[in-house]
């Protein structure tokens, strides 16, 4: 059963509290497997018992593959915005699984059904999801965020190491919506859309070079790659110490860059166009 469940905002994060006391998604045994797609986009099933939910399928093929193998019931579909490197897949799994496909309001993405928001949690056979508004990357741009295992499902909002390219919204608003993602438990697992993490903390590096929590983040992601590992999940705090468009008031960023009487949008904005040219 899926469940859309309207709440005020200022009581959210108490109502969603005490529906985590009635999930027990860890007594579920709930999983998460990344499924790599399209060269660098990661593709979330998220399985308990013989149930599943995938987020973002580039593609349909190793999504359907994945669940057959594990003899696993798709009961929906959640996408974050409506690029074709995370909704490539949706209609073809749809049509074989007969999963809803749960997304932004957003005319864009083929076959959706429900429209998921801010303010709302999307209850999916009990595993309850909060909705984050992160425009930035695109203007209707959403978030998934599980409470009960700290688990966000950013999208190309918040990158590991990095944010989204700014294609359809403002840097105010890419701003706004990850300081709004910043607000989360500092240990909250941070699973984005792509393995872009090298280079991302290689341009942190470059504003940067004698960060020493950059040097290392960087060393530990080089050795992960270079065994082919993902660099997938990341935590909030390592994002906190080390990603530089969360930093954007850090006096040593500002310093950095030569910007230390510069307001925080000005910072971002800067480190923003300086990531797009890099």
């Amino acid at each position: 059963m899926i469940r859309f469940l309207k709440i005020p905002t200022t009581i959210l994060g108490i109502l969603l509290l005490c529906l985590s006391t009635n999930l027990s998604a860890k007594e579920k045994q709930m999983n998460i497997t990344l499924i790599p797609a399209l060269g660098d986009n990661y593709i979330y099933l998220i399985s308990w018992e013989n149930k599943g939910i995938v987020i973002d399928p580039a593609e349909a093929s190793p999504v359907l593959t994945e669940i057959q193998n594990k003899q696993i019931t798709l009961r929906a579909i959640l996408n974050t915005h409506h690029h074709s490197d995370h909704v490539g897949g949706n209609e073809q799994i749809k049509e074989q699984t007969n999963s809803p496909i749960i997304g932004p309001d957003d005319r864009r993405i083929p076959g959706l059904d429900q429209v998921a928001k801010e303010g709302e949690a999307v209850s999916i056979d009990g595993i309850t999801f909060q909705v984050l508004s992160v425009p930035g990357h695109t203007t209707s741009h959403i978030a998934f965020y599980l409470p009960e295992m700290k688990w966000l499902f950013s999208g190309d909002s918040l990158f590991a190491g990095g944010c989204g390219r700014i294609f359809e919204g403002t840097y105010e608003q890419m701003l706004t919506s990850l300081k709004k993602i910043a607000t989360l438990p500092e240990d909250t697992q941070v699973f984005c859309g792509h393995e872009y993490t090298q280079n991302n903390l290689e341009f942190a590096l470059s504003i940067e070079p004698n960060n020493p929590a950059i040097q290392q983040r960087l060393a530990n992601v080089k050795q992960k790659r270079s065994q082919h590992q993902p660099t997938i999940p990341s935590t909030l705090a390592e994002e906190l110490l080390t990603n530089p468009f969360l930093r954007s008031n850090d006096p040593a960023l500002k310093q950095a860059l030569g910007m230390e009487n510069a307001t925080e949008l000005e910072v971002f904005t800067k480190v923003r166009q300086l990531k797009d040219s890099y």
